[in-house]
């Protein structure tokens, strides 16, 4: 039996054969029956005070009842002081040794039993604590676990709390048995953890459940509505010395560098030159901002504001000049937090220059707005902190454990340890949607990948997948399709989703295809409507909307209108599809007001 087990069969009862919510349901039957007593949240029938006493239940007050159980346990106690207007009554009582509260509540007649301290741990470890009061939470019935936060201590510490509507000596004594075997399995566990896997200074196991859930959410904005089709500005994260040559190479993909020639870095009334172009290209973008602190010291910013120029030249030999403005944003404890604002002068426009010059002119030059977060920790923590999770993700593999995660599951794929490092650093990047860091990250673990095997793993998969993701987010679509692209019969919902995506934001007619073929692999493979499952429903869904998004943007008018109205009868897309129709109408409206035989209006055809 779990310890788990061991503890649920001490609460009055409970019967361990069945799970907490059938527990629950035979609580709530009872309770409609009249025969709770007890703890709230148990069906035990607890006589009120000993038989001996001849006293029944209706006789004394819940209060009374419990300081006569006191008494009988001789337990030592005091009444708290309350206030004149306070119809409440404040124990506190010492049982076997550790001091308990209680607290009496007249509106409800209730007693609120409280373990207040029985566990303590450093802050560092909050992540930990956190989960194992939720993980207990889920397991129990009753009591429940609270952790709260002294901060002028640095210290966590746990709680344990229920409430009970009747007592006597003996349901009392069990109840604070109850807290004891709490006390001890929490222990127990948790330092054994702790002990195990160096404690829970960057563990965050809530954390990594909502990496899902963040990543649905980040799918779902990027199906666009006509009405706001501009992307926010790229966002980026915490930094593994992101350099200058990092920015440019994802801010500015379309202008590859052949050479660094020149920077200039002004800060104040100084101007520094630096003409070589190893040390521009590793230069960290947060170089005149933040100085490392000493050897006792923290990172820290030194200005608030510089302006680096950056001279260099692209593989056609044409020369170009990107100034970045660099603002100090604000910092905490572990984070110094600074955005770089960048704009590429244009090549000179003449008249001999070609379409395709002027058109690579458009592609390449235009500002940029990037939010950066530097992280104080070394690269030795970021080392441990990867360490430790690979270790867990295994020991979960191994164990058959049910909470495994996807991403966990794919680490324990992964053989190499300096793929699985820049893999488990992008996810962290990415479920924040700090996207231009991510995108190094996921790089340099697919460039490992490729050279360590012939074929396409799981893992390749996944990292095509997130690469893709984050060009998406940038609006960089052209190479969000390249990688992308691959996983085009991998058979993942989220895969084909992110493609059809790109491809329909992008503006590409080869989104038609794509969206035909997975609607048609669907109805092949689901004939009965019934039988569909409901994320291959909310995808059908997802692939309508998309098409008839595809319609409007090739013109065809009419029938996209055809197709929103349709989907006006699906939940899941009628308010999109009202938008879309709205947005419709106007594009009539705008044809109809404007000017026979203007270019424009004639570029966009109703049918």
């Amino acid at each position: 039996m779990s310890i788990i087990n061991e503890i649920l069969s001490l609460i009055p009862g409970y019967d361990t054969r069945k799970s907490v919510d059938e527990n629950v349901a035979d609580f709530s039957d009872k309770v409609k029956r009249g025969l709770t007593g007890g703890a709230v949240g148990t069906s035990q029938e607890v006589s009120q005070t000993p038989a001996s006493t001849g006293e029944t239940v209706a006789e004394i007050s819940l209060e009374q009842a419990f300081v006569n159980s006191l008494k009988q346990l001789q337990c030592d106690y005091e009444k708290i002081d309350q206030d004149e207007d306070e119809q409440d009554s404040c124990y506190q009582f010492n049982f076997q040794s550790k001091t308990f509260r209680a607290r009496y509540v007249f509106a409800s007649d209730v007693v609120n039993l409280c373990y207040p301290c029985f566990y303590a741990a450093n802050i560092d470890d909050l992540n930990v604590v956190r989960y194992f009061c939720n993980h207990f939470n889920d397991s129990l019935l009753i009591p429940k676990i609270t952790y709260g936060v002294d901060g002028s201590k640095g210290d966590v510490y746990v709680h344990a709390e229920m409430v009970i509507n009747k007592c006597s000596p003996q349901s009392l004594h069990q109840w604070l048995d109850v807290f004891f075997q709490i006390q001890h399995s929490f222990t127990l566990r948790i330092e054994k953890e702790m002990e195990e896997n160096r404690g829970g200074f960057f563990r965050d196991f809530e954390y990594q459940r909502a990496l899902t859930d963040r990543e649905n959410t980040l799918a779902k904005e990027l199906e666009l509505a006509h009405q706001s089709e501009t992307l926010n500005v790229p966002r980026t994260s915490s930094e593994f010395s992101f350099t200058i040559a990092d920015f440019i190479d994802i801010a500015y993909t379309r202008c590859p560098v052949r050479e660094y020639k020149k920077l200039r870095i002004v800060t104040g009334d100084s101007v520094t030159t630096c003409g070589k172009h190893d040390e521009i290209a590793s230069m960290p973008l947060s170089h005149p901002l933040i100085q490392k602190g000493e050897t006792a010291g923290k990172d820290c910013f030194v200005e608030q504001e510089a302006i680096m120029i950056v001279e260099f030249c692209d593989l056609s030999n044409e020369c170009h000049s990107i100034t970045i403005n660099l603002h100090a944003k604000g910092e905490n404890d572990d984070t110094l937090y600074y955005k770089a604002y960048a704009m590429l002068e244009p090549l000179d426009l003449a008249r001999d220059q070609s379409i395709a010059a002027t058109q690579a002119t458009q592609a390449t030059s235009g500002f940029t707005s990037i939010l950066l977060a530097y992280d104080r920790r070394d690269i030795k923590q970021k080392q441990q902190e990867f360490d430790y999770m690979w270790k867990d993700a295994l020991i979960k593999d191994r164990d058959n454990d049910p909470s495994i995660t996807s991403d966990e599951m794919l680490l324990c794929q992964i053989t190499s340890p300096a793929v699985g490092l820049s893999f488990y650093w992008g996810k962290r990047c990415f479920a924040a949607g700090l996207f231009a860091q991510a995108l190094k990250h996921f790089l340099n673990a697919y460039n490992k990948e490729k050279t360590l095997t012939a074929k396409v793993t799981d893992a390749m998969e996944q990292l095509c997948y997130y690469i893709g993701f984050c060009y998406s987010e940038m609006g960089m679509y052209d190479r969000a399709y390249y990688y992308l692209e691959l996983n085009r019969n991998s058979g993942e919902i989220s895969h084909c989703s992110e493609l059809i995506n790109v491809l329909a934001n992008s503006g590409d007619l080869r989104a038609f295809h794509y969206l035909r073929a997975y609607m048609k692999t669907i109805d092949e493979n689901f004939t009965d409507a019934d039988e569909i499952p409901e994320n291959v429903k909310k995808f059908m869904s997802f692939l309508k909307r998309r098409h008839a998004y595809c319609l409007i943007n090739a013109g065809m008018l009419d029938q996209a209108e055809k197709e929103f109205k349709e989907l006006l009868d699906d939940p899941l897309s009628s308010d999109y599809a009202q938008g879309e129709l709205q947005y419709i109408q106007l594009l009539r409206e705008k044809q109809a007001s404007a000017p026979q035989g203007n270019d424009e209006a004639a570029s966009t055809p109703s049918n």
